[in-house]
């Protein structure tokens, strides 16, 4: 179409070639989990990461599981970046509506240090900050740690919670996801 004609031009220089580029992407990421996760998620490098097939799968599955009211079971190896994109989709839906309250459950204490520290690295990278740039941390409280975090909601008394514990009433919560590690002698041999 002509997006794609304008940014195609040889004539057009790059500075503003980059600069629409951009534009697009993060109009696409304000409204799609995939583009979304593709344009703030990094790797180790700090590159912007490309989603795999498998981790696209999980994302279509779990999006499926949850018109279906049905809860999605991820079973898969080590590595694949299972946390990464479960922590992704706890910030995406924050930057949807930071007024559901969300709940990532852990196996244990470290593992859900480390989920609530990377969301909240996601929730502060500039990149994060230019699809969403709403989503602050509310300073007013003292939960903005790496077992709650709490982000400025539009309701005037109340706060966006990401809870990590083992232990928890699930009663309010609008949405809950499960990250526990299992390796290959957990499942027998």
């Amino acid at each position: 179409g002509i997006i794609t004609r304008t940014i195609e031009n040889p004539k057009l220089p790059d500075r503003l070639r980059n600069k629409l580029k951009d534009s697009i992407d993060v109009a696409l990421a304000r409204i799609d989990l995939k583009c979304s996760l593709e344009y703030w998620l990094r790797d180790d490098h700090g590159r912007p990461i490309t989603l795999t097939t498998l981790q696209l799968f999980w994302l279509d599955f779990i999006r499926y599981a949850h018109e279906e009211v049905m809860v999605p079971i991820i079973f898969c190896a080590m590595v694949t970046g299972k946390s990464s994109i479960l922590t992704g989709i706890i910030a995406f839906e924050i930057g949807q509506n930071p007024d559901i309250l969300e709940q990532l459950i852990c196996s244990t204490d470290k593992p859900a240090e480390l989920r609530g520290i990377a969301i909240k690295s996601i929730l502060g990278s500039p990149h994060y900050k230019k699809v969403f740039p709403r989503i602050t941390p509310d300073l007013t409280t003292q939960k903005w740690t790496s077992h709650e975090l709490l982000v400025e909601r539009s309701k005037a008394d109340t706060t966006q919670e990401i809870r990590r514990d083992t232990q928890g009433d699930s009663g309010s919560i609008d949405l809950t996801l499960a990250c526990y590690g299992i390796t290959s002698g957990a499942l027998g041999s």
